[in-house]
């Protein structure tokens, strides 16, 4: 999913690629953007190593799982130059909110906010029911009058979609009378003087977090206040996954393939982190390392995979078997942690990226 700027003065878009995790908008949207940069890759691999879970099932949660990623409405990020606006701010100016898209973009500035997704094409909601929800701008056609936006399609697929102008007007606009959770516009561009150096110790820092299922934002109070949900974080998630997935047999609880798929996704980029920190010496190949994970990876996937028939022809009693090996997947993942830890805190191989 590679788009290039235009050379046309009618219509621009800027640069996206697929990225490397998606589960929820937050972090697709700016792995998308940033997923272009090879600079950017050594801030990519310094976060996204811990889990968290919000394990009340029945209470629901709007993340109940996901990488940590230090309150990402406000993390700052060396690799985006950021603007603030709030809705309010264009009622007062006067300004449309298709005029800034369309000039922000010029720019080079992405833009992520909320709008209903009633007015959006291609949504579950298109039509349907008035619902907010976050999106991206990332371009525009003048003469076919539409914008190029990136979000979850009606068939769940994380893809590039357009938005004729005047739905997306009524797509901003309808969120006065509506429940809207995000009321402002953060326009993001690619800061080309952006720098971030590649620790091998923080990272091992957080695996061992991970590994000991401690809670990464303990190591930010001096900063910022603590999450005060309550969630669970690193390899105690395993066990908490075991009691949904019970519930779920039992039918007292519904199926949400965000658990395993968010789980299969952390996999994913483990295997990319691991294979970063091989490239440039910091972890040796014959060690292993990422092979090692991609055997992990590939049996969350069968697992995913489990749960998404059963979202089709209903059959939960094959789950037991995801809960019958999850703790041998635990003890694999633990085993295969230690390892990296213990390996990224003896002599250092390689140099500072």
């Amino acid at each position: 999913m590679q788009m290039e700027t235009t050379a046309q003065t009618t219509a621009k878009t800027l640069p996206l690629t697929k990225p490397l995790m998606h589960g929820f908008n937050y972090y697709g949207f700016m792995l998308a953007i940033l997923g272009s940069y090879e600079q950017a890759e050594s801030w990519i691999h310094s976060n996204f190593t811990n889990m968290e879970l919000y394990h009340k099932f029945p209470d629901g949660h709007t993340l109940p799982i996901a990488p940590c990623l230090l309150h990402y409405h406000d993390n700052p990020n060396p690799w985006l130059s950021e603007q603030r606006l709030h809705r309010d701010h264009l009622a007062t100016f006067g300004i449309k909110i298709n005029d800034l898209l369309i000039d922000s973009i010029n720019k080079g500035y992405y833009a992520y906010l909320n709008i209903d997704e009633f007015y959006i094409p291609d949504r579950g909601a298109y039509g349907d029911r008035h619902f907010a929800h976050d999106i991206l701008v990332f371009g525009y056609d003048l003469e076919a009058e539409v914008f190029d936006v990136l979000g979850f399609k009606a068939n769940g697929m994380f893809a590039p979609t357009q938005v004729p102008f005047a739905e997306f007007e009524q797509a901003y606009q309808y969120l006065d009378h509506i429940d809207n959770w995000r009321d402002d516009i953060r326009l993001m561009k690619f800061n080309e003087q952006g720098r971030y150096t590649f620790q091998p110790r923080l990272v091992a820092d957080q695996l061992e977090d991970y590994l000991l299922s401690r809670n990464t934002y303990e190591r930010f109070y001096a900063a910022t206040d603590p999450y005060t949900w309550d969630l669970v974080y690193g390899l105690s998630i395993y066990e908490h996954l075991k009691t949904y997935f019970a519930l779920l047999i039992e039918q007292k609880i519904w199926l949400d393939i965000k658990y395993l798929h968010n789980l299969w996704e952390h996999k994913k980029g483990m295997i990319e982190r691991v294979k970063y920190m091989e490239k440039h010496g910091y972890l040796p190949v014959e060690a292993g390392f990422s092979k090692r994970y991609q055997e992990i990876e590939q049996r969350v996937l069968t697992y995913r995979n489990m749960v998404f028939r059963c979202s089709i022809d209903f059959k939960m009693d094959r789950l037991q078997k995801i809960i019958d090996g999850l703790d041998e997947l635990a003890n694999d993942e633990a085993d295969l942690l230690r390892g990296l830890i213990g390996t990224l805190r003896g002599e250092q191989h390689g140099h500072d990226v």
